[in-house]
């Protein structure tokens, strides 16, 4: 018998940055996005050939607080 099988996994990254008031909330999902995805090609740089990104990353949070 031969099988074979395929699994997805979803990565939450957290990107943690600082942007001045004068950002647009555009600007701030770019460099998010950029951001993270540079982190995860980092973690898979040397991933083997049975490994490959399935989807776009997709930004699912942005949190905005004001510093005290």
């Amino acid at each position: 018998m031969s099988v074979t099988a395929k699994i997805k996994v979803i990565l939450k990254i957290d990107v943690c940055g600082k942007w001045s008031d004068d950002c647009t909330v555009a600007q701030v999902k770019k460099q998010v996005k950029d951001s993270a995805d540079c982190i995860l090609n980092q973690a898979l740089k040397n991933k083997p050939e049975n490994i490959i990104i399935w989807k776009e990353s997709e930004i699912v949070e942005i949190i905005y607080s004001e510093d005290k």
